[in-house]
């Protein structure tokens, strides 16, 4: 009787499980849908275009190979991170211009 009884407590935690998967999926169809693809597709350029200077432009001191090379490196590409994480951050980020939390509380 109890061998039923398991089995029973174990196919409804099962039951419920795959409702929650199932929930979750559809949010998370529908929080992409949120941000329009142009959007998207601007944002992943912004990033792609942001690793290429981040890395050449900074690359040139540290092939002078000394130690004032490197530290030249180090605050060039410092200082261009946080260059672009505040463009991205004022864009893309909590309060920005294409925030998707701002989409969510539209709905």
């Amino acid at each position: 009787m109890s061998l039923i009884k398991r089995f029973d407590e174990r196919a409804m935690a099962s039951a419920e499980a795959l409702a929650r998967n199932r929930e979750r999926k559809a949010k998370a169809i529908k929080r992409s849908m949120m941000r329009p693809l142009y959007q998207e597709v601007l944002r992943v350029l912004f990033i792609s275009a942001c690793l290429l200077p981040d890395f050449l432009i900074p690359l040139e001191f540290a092939l002078y190979g000394t130690v004032v090379g490197w530290i030249l490196f180090a605050i060039t590409l410092g200082g261009l991170l946080a260059v672009e994480g505040f463009i991205y951050s004022s864009i893309w980020g909590p309060g920005g211009r294409w925030d998707v939390e701002d989409k969510k509380e539209g709905e």
